[in-house]
């Protein structure tokens, strides 16, 4: 799971990060920027190599998928045998909200392992997988899947970032920052499983 969140962050790095060189912690960054908000942190040392508008909220979309699998990764005990019914009636909840269903149509009736759903959410980028998994906590805990990411967020000192679902779909009251969104990054690479 920790190379599907490389992979992860090493996107959200591309898409929202200028070029420079090793010598950038002597100079600022003259390269024109398109994105509005950017945090470049080295990992080796946690310090901020760059940074513009990095505590403004955005609407994080899929990359909401972060949160969802730290909550999902603390849920679980067994990923491997630990099996989880794809129910006809989630599916055809999403189909008929207009959202992407990535994979999960061709096992309805079945179940599949925690690992797999997690690939399924992470790697496809899968509405289907997360709420799969939102719809087996609800029935499982005495919480729903927005209230533990929430309280996660909380937990881990993010400020500015507020979920309203676990897929990334738009909502004005979804948020984050690109420093929450590190924050959160970086927890998630250093999860055990």
């Amino acid at each position: 799971m920790k190379k599907v969140l490389s992979i992860v962050i090493s996107l959200v790095l591309l898409l929202s990060t200028c070029t420079i060189g090793a010598q950038a912690l002597s100079f600022d960054c003259d390269v024109q920027t398109y994105s509005d908000s950017i945090l470049m942190v080295n990992l080796d040392s946690d310090m901020v190599v760059f940074e513009k508008d990095a505590d403004a909220k955005r609407y994080p979309a899929s990359l909401t998928k972060i949160m969802t699998f730290i909550v999902v990764s603390e849920f679980f005990d067994d990923y491997e045998n630990t099996r989880i019914d794809i129910k006809n009636s989630t599916i055809a909840n999403l189909e008929g909200n207009g959202i992407v269903v990535n994979s999960l149509d061709r096992h309805v009736g079945k179940s599949l392992t925690v690992l797999d759903l997690m690939y399924a959410m992470m790697v496809p980028v899968g509405h289907d997988a997360a709420t799969v998994f939102a719809d087996y906590i609800k029935q499982n805990s005495d919480k729903t899947i927005v209230e533990l990411m929430n309280a996660k967020a909380q937990k881990l000192g993010l400020k500015n970032t507020h979920f309203s679902n676990p897929t990334g779909v738009h909502s004005p009251d979804h948020y984050t920052t690109a420093r929450d969104l590190y924050i959160m990054t970086k927890y998630a690479m250093g999860l055990p499983h």
